[in-house]
């Protein structure tokens, strides 16, 4: 079963590939969607829930001089999703392969909960 978190115009959509455990995801900004990767699907939802709940990792870097806490990477396309947090506001940061910055994505706690909603219950 698929997962979709949205957030203002952006969403991450969580679907199965094929009939094995491989879920790839894929970054949908203003309707227009970019294969991010694949990977089984419990890590993909554990981390992100993990991250969303402040499970403290160590400080992976900083991006725009906000440090970062991995959350995953996936595999093929090989992007690596980052989290921050600045007050209440929470922030994705999406990178490619390379570590180029591709985007980067505003949670507002509203936002967060009903993530968590869905990835607690899934």
């Amino acid at each position: 079963m698929p997962v979709e978190l949205k957030a203002g115009n952006h969403s991450l959509l969580i679907e199965q590939q094929g009939d094995a455990d491989w879920y790839r995801c894929t970054v949908v900004v203003d309707g227009v969607p970019t294969y991010a990767g694949a990977d089984a699907r419990e890590p993909i939802l554990r981390r992100l829930a993990d991250a969303l709940h402040g499970v403290a990792r160590e400080p992976a870097g900083e991006i725009d001089g906000i440090v970062v806490r991995w959350v995953f990477s996936l595999s093929e396309q090989h992007f690596t999703l980052y989290i921050a947090n600045e007050g209440e506001t929470t922030l994705l940061f999406w990178q490619d392969a390379d570590a180029r910055l591709l985007q980067r994505w505003t949670l507002t706690p509203d936002d967060v909960e009903r993530w968590l909603d869905q990835l607690d219950h899934r």
